[in-house]
């Protein structure tokens, strides 16, 4: 007993540093706790706000249990969600005509940014509404594997003639798990991932392990992560240098995100020989890597949809707090997109044309 008092008389430096680290254990201990309690006790609120669900193979869904929200959106703007009436579908068609068309793609054809029906593909609705009956699947952060999965999802409900594939530059990360799980901009979500040697899709989580044994991590995590964006901080880029891949694997990681698409897109249209594809980008960083995948497998792109967005007078997005497109910019890119498949559908019929014969001359 004597020797113990003199140890702690001679460090008392390191005494108060370990008591201070078990007040603090203690404290993190307490406040998990306390946290899991207000969670267990708030969990059906909860649900009713959640954008998604838990999908064994998909990774997540749409959550048809959640209530019509008002809110705002980073640009202050109001919006109006009403509740999500199915799994995979965020639009169904308002009018029915003979030629349908899908829209597929992430959390920009999720559109919970704008107010339901104020999106970019309701705004192509109301330009073509003589000739389509439109459908969109979307669910943020989804990779393209997830993509294709949920395009086999519902397309025998919708039996699209035309599929209008919406892509990110995410894309490239969340279709590789070395480049998803060394990076914190994903959704901390096991997702599927495919294997591009053997063909098979193995669900993996590429979320740091805190998230999965802490709530309060995850939710302190995104109240910084939002203060980060918010005053631009680089916070998270940080941390994200310290997870992230060695750079000199990053160019053949890119690689494997590239050919997961065109996988993906030849599986899809192989699998619907009778739909017409297109994909186009709501960021300029891999968009001509996409459009030569889109037209190496023979379906359409609409090159410089971003930048064509972007440069309208009127702001489009939300930056520096968000880049999803606001009402205003969907409005544009649903103009834009209307304009961009009339061209490449004119384009299609005469080129079909110049190759039959003339009855006349024989040529």
């Amino acid at each position: 007993m004597h020797a113990r008092g003199s140890t702690i008389k001679r460090h008392p430096r390191l005494t108060r540093l370990l008591t201070s680290l078990v007040l603090f254990f203690a404290f993190l201990v307490v406040a998990e706790l306390g946290f899991r309690v207000v969670r267990f006790l708030v969990k059906g609120p909860d649900i009713a706000l959640a954008l998604t669900t838990e999908d064994a193979e998909l990774g997540w869904q749409l959550n048809t249990h959640r209530e019509k929200t008002t809110g705002t959106n980073r640009c202050g703007e109001t919006v109006v969600l009403e509740r999500y009436d199915h799994p995979y579908l965020v639009k169904r068609p308002r009018y029915q005509n003979d030629t349908r068309v899908l829209f597929v793609g992430d959390s920009f054809t999720q559109a919970h940014e704008v107010s339901s029906g104020r999106a970019y593909f309701d705004i192509f609705e109301e330009l073509t509404k003589d000739r389509y009956s439109v459908f969109a699947a979307g669910i943020g952060g989804f990779g393209n594997l997830q993509e294709y999965l949920l395009l086999r999802r519902v397309s025998d409900e919708v039996e699209p003639d035309i599929v209008i594939w919406q892509l990110h530059r995410n894309d490239r990360s969340n279709n590789v798990f070395a480049l998803d799980s060394g990076s914190f901009y994903n959704n901390q979500q096991p997702r599927p991932y495919l294997d591009l040697r053997t063909g098979q899709v193995h669900i993996k989580d590429p979320g740091f392990f805190l998230f999965d044994v802490s709530y309060l991590f995850r939710f302190l995590f995104f109240r910084m992560l939002a203060l980060d964006w918010t005053y631009k901080l680089g916070l998270l880029d940080t941390a994200d240098s310290l997870i992230a891949p060695p750079e000199e694997d990053l160019p053949g990681l890119t690689g494997q995100g590239l050919d997961v698409l065109r996988t993906v897109l030849r599986k899809a249209m192989e699998e619907n020989p009778d739909t017409r594809f297109c994909g186009f980008a709501v960021d300029e960083q891999y968009d001509r890597e996409y459009e030569r995948v889109f037209e190496g497998e023979g379906a359409a792109y609409f090159a410089n949809v971003s930048r064509l967005v972007a440069s309208d007078p009127r702001p489009t997005n939300c930056l520096p707090l968000d880049e999803h497109w606001n009402h205003h910019g969907n409005e544009v890119a649903g103009r834009l997109l209307k304009e961009m498949l009339d061209r490449s559908l004119s384009s299609n019929l005469d080129a079909s044309r110049t190759q039959v014969s003339d009855p006349f001359t024989g040529s």
